[in-house]
């Protein structure tokens, strides 16, 4: 969470009740809700993805401007493990050629 939520909630000041109340406002929303309006609001704009794409895409732009430090990419994104933010880094455009060159063969993209 961003410092300043976490300052807020341990503060007096801190919202009582649900932090996201439902639409009915005495229940809250559930882990679901929030993917399944984010999805219905892309494809109303004509955008073909969903919000877990959404953080793939973000995962393997951060890793392309961090020049490939997952250790950067983990942190931003949360990440305790290596191994879930490599899950989240996709294939670089110039993934193969850098493989084909250290190894001396060719590679292509999967």
């Amino acid at each position: 969470m961003h410092p300043a939520l976490v300052e807020l909630l341990a503060s007096e000041e801190a919202p009582q009740g649900y932090l996201f109340p439902g639409i009915r406002g005495h229940d809250h929303v559930t882990a679901g809700t929030v993917p399944a309006l984010l999805s219905r609001h892309l494809h109303r704009c004509g955008i073909d993805a969903t919000g877990h794409a959404l953080r793939h895409t973000f995962g393997t732009e951060m890793a392309r401007s961090a020049g490939g430090n997952l250790v950067a990419v983990a942190a931003a994104m949360g990440h305790g493990s290596m191994e879930t933010t490599r899950g989240y880094v996709g294939w670089g455009g110039d993934a193969a050629g850098i493989i084909s060159r250290m190894y001396g063969g060719t590679a292509t993209t999967p």
